[in-house]
């Protein structure tokens, strides 16, 4: 599969306080159900920092479909290169990382992330440094 055949979606997911997730979704044009692998970034890190993109894009095209997001209190808002909301990100806690991941497992699961492309018998959780933390624990 080339990257042309990728498609790249973007959503916005809520948790119960109202918080923003920001996240995007990468997947085939295969119209059959795959797994999906929900990326969890690391500290002070965000969903297009680093190897996140290049690793969402290699999922997709190995015909996964590749979910990632910023946590709600990661301090970057929009499409942003770097931390700017350091009041967001000064509060944020490892319950609030759960309970947004939680929110994003829970929308794959319900068909509002991702529509009929996820199978949804087969959710994989990746995860970097406290990214990782947070998907043991929610494991």
């Amino acid at each position: 599969m080339s990257e042309s055949d990728i498609r790249h979606d973007y959503f916005d997911l809520y948790n119960q306080a109202g918080d923003r997730i920001q996240g995007d979704i990468r997947y085939g044009s295969s119209l059959r159900e795959k797994p999906v692998i929900i990326i969890c970034h690391s500290f002070m890190a965000f969903k297009d920092w680093g190897f996140f993109p290049f690793v969402s894009e290699s999922l997709a095209n190995a015909s996964y479909v590749a979910l990632s997001f910023n946590f709600s209190h990661d301090g970057v808002e929009g499409n942003g290169e770097r931390i700017t909301e350091f009041e967001k990100f000064e509060h944020n806690t490892y319950s609030k990382e759960f309970d947004d991941l939680r929110v994003v497992i829970d929308a794959v699961w319900n068909g509002q992330v991702g529509g009929g492309s996820i199978d949804r018998s087969k959710i994989v959780l990746l995860s970097h440094s406290r990214g990782g933390g947070i998907a043991i624990l929610h494991t």
